[in-house]
């Protein structure tokens, strides 16, 4: 049972808390007050406090403060008309595990979220705190090759199948298009995360990521691409470190380039997908890639080509390229109108069950190949693969 006190002092959330009411795992209780809401606080731990836009957010950021550092085991939600930046930065510093707008959902789906911070379920070995998420990197050194089509897709069609809980990183601080492709408005972006990205943990992480209907979550790119750009390489650390704890798969979206960014992720990745295509300038970029990655060090077992629109009626084949690659292609997807349709719509191809296209079965095939990557952590057990490099 999610135990909530909902403090909503000028009656502002009256339609959102007969929803919440209404939740067969939630016990919701209704106080108009934070010296109420402090009380109860004080007589019970593993409670979930959501603080109406009533309530001056000065009150709420020294409530949450105050419960803070009493070591109590709440969890704090703050509702607001329009969750700004500035606001958002204030409200995590002060304690706030999440804000959100007064949406009835999204009050839901943060309720449920914060709950687990404060009280997760009973899990056997391999639960959070020992979890090692797999980091899926979707790279190539050419643009408009489907890297980001195929990293999409991938993650969604993770996160739809086996109960899996996937994050999706868009590193691609230049083009950054994940949000466009799932139909997501870029409301918290990793800019809104950097100024507290040297203290960020998995529950900190959890409020920067934007849902998904798939179910997978989003860290968007920022709209500003420069504040972006100057993550280090311990920052980077540190959201990969929350981001494994948080998901079976990370699936990133990366600059088309050999960028410093871009080779500190490819460090964190289990699995690199390389894109290209049945052109030569694009199997050229490609060759000098394969050529890179393995003067960098990383197992030839690890990286994953994968060839698009491979039907194409071109004076090349795939049988030639991997002759000329002399690297195995993975996955062959062709081409399909579909696929800019689906761009355009913000609805991942790999969403449609009933889909029978060449194309989808060539998503679904990408899927099942980085399933069954290993994360790190077993690439370093005794009699498992070689790790990737650690930069």
């Amino acid at each position: 049972m999610i135990e909530t006190i909902l403090v909503d002092e000028n009656n502002k959330l009256a339609a959102a808390a007969k929803r919440l009411g209404k939740e067969p795992e939630v016990k919701l209780s209704i106080i108009s007050s934070l010296s109420e809401a402090e009380a109860l606080v004080d007589q019970q731990s593993g409670l979930v406090v959501v603080i109406g836009p009533g309530t001056p957010v000065e009150a709420a950021v020294s409530f949450t403060e105050r419960v803070g550092r009493q070591g109590r085991k709440t969890g704090c939600i703050l509702i607001a008309e329009k969750p700004a930046a500035d606001l958002l930065r204030q409200a995590l510093r002060a304690g706030f595990k999440d804000v959100v707008s007064p949406d009835a959902q999204e009050i839901i789906d943060a309720v449920r979220r914060v709950h687990e911070t404060i009280a997760p379920p009973a899990k056997a070995a391999g639960d959070q705190a020992n979890r090692s998420g797999r980091v899926i990197t979707f790279f190539s050194t050419k643009g408009g090759v489907g890297k980001t089509v195929f990293a999409v897709n991938t993650a969604v069609g993770l996160a739809k199948t086996g109960g899996r809980r996937v994050i999706i990183l868009d590193l691609d601080h230049q083009f950054g298009d994940v949000g466009v492709m799932l139909g997501l408005r870029p409301e918290r972006t990793i800019t809104d995360l950097i100024p507290v990205i040297d203290r960020l943990d998995a529950d900190m992480l959890k409020g920067f990521l934007t849902n998904h209907s798939s179910g997978a979550q989003v860290l968007l790119a920022s709209v500003r691409r420069e504040a972006a750009e100057k993550i280090t390489e311990a920052q980077f650390a540190k959201l990969f470190a929350a981001a494994r704890q948080l998901a079976d798969f990370i699936v990133v979206d990366t600059p088309a380039a050999f960028v410093e960014n871009t080779l500190t992720v490819l460090d964190h990745s289990d699995c690199i997908c390389l894109v290209t295509t049945l052109d030569v300038p694009s199997v050229k970029k490609t060759q000098i890639a394969l050529q890179t990655l393995q003067l960098l060090g990383y197992p030839e077992g690890n990286i994953k080509l994968l060839l698009n629109r491979a039907d194409s009626k071109v004076s090349l084949s795939p049988t030639e390229v991997e002759g000329h690659l002399k690297h195995k292609i993975a996955v062959q997807i062709p081409s399909a109108l579909h696929v800019p349709r689906s761009v355009n719509e913000g609805a991942p191809l790999i969403m449609d069950n009933g889909s029978r296209l060449p194309v989808t079965a060539a998503l679904n095939q990408i899927v099942t190949l980085v399933s069954s990557v290993s994360s790190k952590r077993e690439q370093a057990a005794p009699g498992g693969k070689v790790a990737l490099s650690e930069g």
